[in-house]
């Protein structure tokens, strides 16, 4: 008697009915092919993961403090700040896809095996993916006390900028007033000394 083919449909996850054909007398052709699908899928999806484990930004290369217990609060730069954003959320989207992937492929095709090595390295991305999630919100929080910070300065430089500009008004009116003064002193002597010409003529 042929065995039936163990893996489950995708639609309404009940288990297929057609006879294992597969190399390894698990599947049916379709789910034989679909399983292969889905490993590659997730394999892929693993590639991508590890590229992001080994391509970390300058602030996380060169920082010997897990990620879990990183508050940033050495950071200024807002740039700095920027790139590690992008980097985490690359990365904590990416885990999510190599969790839901392989999730997927193994409750279609290996729900009856309990492979708890699969289980363990499962709660492990799981983990890995909260203390990003944590190290998110830490860095934007950082980066909003970092923005605060620089819009407090831009408002004291703008402030001291104003009071500036107002000195300069103040100054430019007194040497308006000045100069008009010395005209009207300069046009009085010019009178008195016309006056003593014509007397003296």
């Amino acid at each position: 008697m042929s065995r039936t083919c163990t893996a489950l449909f995708v639609s309404d996850e009940k288990q297929c009915q057609d006879p294992a054909t597969s190399q390894n007398g698990l599947f049916c052709r379709f789910h034989s092919r679909q399983c292969q699908g889905l490993y590659k899928g997730y394999k892929r999806r693993n590639a991508q993961l590890d590229a992001i484990r080994a391509t970390l930004p300058a602030y996380l290369a060169g920082n010997l403090t897990p990620l879990a217990n990183q508050k940033f609060a050495d950071i200024e730069d807002e740039t700095a700040l920027t790139e590690l954003h992008d980097h985490l959320l690359l990365y904590y989207q990416v885990l999510g896809r190599v969790i839901r992937a392989r999730q997927l492929h193994h409750s279609r095709f290996y729900a009856l095996n309990l492979d708890y090595g699969h289980q363990h390295f499962l709660d492990g991305l799981q983990n890995e993916k909260y203390i990003v999630l944590r190290a998110l919100e830490r860095l934007e929080r950082r980066t909003a006390e970092v923005l605060h910070k620089k819009q407090q300065w831009f408002r004291w430089v703008r402030s001291l900028e104003d009071e500036e500009e107002a000195h300069r008004e103040n100054e430019k009116k007194k040497v308006k007033r000045e100069a008009a003064l010395f005209q009207r002193h300069w046009k009085e002597v010019a009178r008195r000394m016309k006056d003593l010409r014509a007397r003296e003529d």
